[in-house]
């Protein structure tokens, strides 16, 4: 797996991370 890749793999990992975590504080706070 060459650097690129790698770092392709952990943005994605990072940005669904991101906006699981967006979702959750939207779900959380109260309206």
């Amino acid at each position: 797996m060459t650097n690129l890749e790698r770092i392709m793999v952990i943005g994605n990992l990072m940005l669904t991370l991101v906006m699981s975590v967006i979702l959750n504080a939207y779900t959380f706070v109260p309206c």
